[in-house]
């Protein structure tokens, strides 16, 4: 029969440390282990260098038409302008119709206007009532206005020319020139007149002619 079991021994001591052994097969691998703890944040990177420049971008749609602004302040008012160049004269228009005949006048001798020649009105008393009678009577005194200088000057009849100034005398030649003048367009106008009314007289003709 087996006998008791005996006392334990005490411990030996440790054995030299043997040669590494030959690596054993891999092992399976293991089930995931669960997601730790977040760690704390790091510190700021420094930052980096400037990326290159991107492609440019296609052109977006138009915006709409934004409110009005209100009225800008009136500016001032411009220099005036070159005057332009004269323009072509217009056509001629057509003749006005010829109008009718006017009244007859009043003899100048005639000076009550009653269009009858009385004895009163026969100022040379021949006998004939025409222009001659229409003479007014001889005044003595006369005044002539004239300029000198700027200034207006009055000669009075009786005078004694030779009291005159030089440039009185220009100025006076300068009128009687100016007068002559004056007479000339006169008896143009006179002739114009005439004129005229003979062509009055032969159209009142022409129309009594076409009314027979």
């Amino acid at each position: 029969a087996q006998g008791a079991t005996g006392l334990k021994g005490s411990t030996g001591a440790k054995g030299a440390t043997g040669s590494q052994g030959s690596t054993g097969a891999k092992g399976a691998t293991g089930s995931k282990g669960s997601t730790g703890a977040q760690g704390a944040t790091g510190m700021k990177g420094s930052t980096g260098a400037q990326g290159s420049t991107g492609l440019k971008g296609s052109t977006g749609a138009q915006g709409a038409t934004g409110i009005q602004g209100p009225a800008g302040v009136a500016g001032p008012i411009g220099k005036k302008g070159e005057m332009g160049n004269s323009g072509t004269d217009g056509v001629a228009g057509p003749a006005g119709s010829m109008g009718s005949a006017g009244e007859n006048g009043t003899h100048c001798w005639d000076t009550n206007g009653n269009g009858v020649n009385d004895m009163e009105e026969d100022i040379n008393e021949d006998g004939i009532w025409n222009t001659l009678d229409c003479k007014g009577e001889c005044s003595c005194d006369y005044e002539i206005q004239f300029q000198n200088n700027g200034h207006t000057k009055s000669l009075h009849s009786g005078v004694d020319t030779a009291k005159l100034t030089i440039n009185d005398k220009k100025s006076l030649v300068k009128l009687e020139n100016d007068l002559n003048d004056q007479k000339i367009e006169i008896e143009l106008l006179k002739k114009e007149l005439k004129e005229y009314k003979a062509l009055i007289e032969k159209l009142i003709l022409l129309t009594n002619n076409d009314q027979k």
